[in-house]
């Protein structure tokens, strides 16, 4: 039986990656950036996401299907430049989308939110290229920044 946090952290999944779907940026996000020497499925393209004060939902987006050996991990710090607060691995993946699920909670209402790929311990990409894209309750991240 799903509770309410449950269902409203669903919804909130489902409607990221439908946004996805119906997103300005999903054509853009099929191009490769160009900034990564390997594979496409470990170069990020985009990344946006939602926080409500207590979960954090995320989408990135990779230039091609993630790798099955591949390692997407997201980085939520307290600011930019602050310390880590949470680290996470995928809720799920589906093609080239990769979700993550944080539950993390910060006094002042913001985090700021960093993801890496790599493969067989070697990082391939960093998003952003530099710092991290700060989201706070309510605001959610322009894709394209995240890259």
């Amino acid at each position: 039986m799903m509770t309410g946090r449950t269902r409203w952290i669903a919804t909130l999944v489902a409607g990221l990656a439908g946004a996805a779907v119906a997103s300005p940026y999903a054509a853009q996000a099929a191009a490769p950036t160009g900034d990564v020497k390997g594979p496409a499925c470990l170069d990020i393209v985009a990344g946006s996401g939602v926080y409500d004060g207590s979960v954090l939902a995320f989408r990135v987006t990779l230039a091609g299907p993630a790798c099955r050996a591949g390692t997407y991990t997201l980085v939520v710090a307290d600011s930019q430049g602050g310390s880590t607060i949470a680290t996470a691995t995928p809720s799920s993946v589906s093609g080239s989308q990769v979700f993550y699920t944080v539950p993390v909670s910060q006094a002042d209402g913001s985090v700021c939110v960093s993801a890496t790929t790599s493969l067989g311990g070697r990082v391939f990409d960093t998003a952003p290229d530099a710092g991290c894209i700060e989201i706070a309750v309510g605001d959610g991240s322009p894709a394209q920044q995240f890259r």
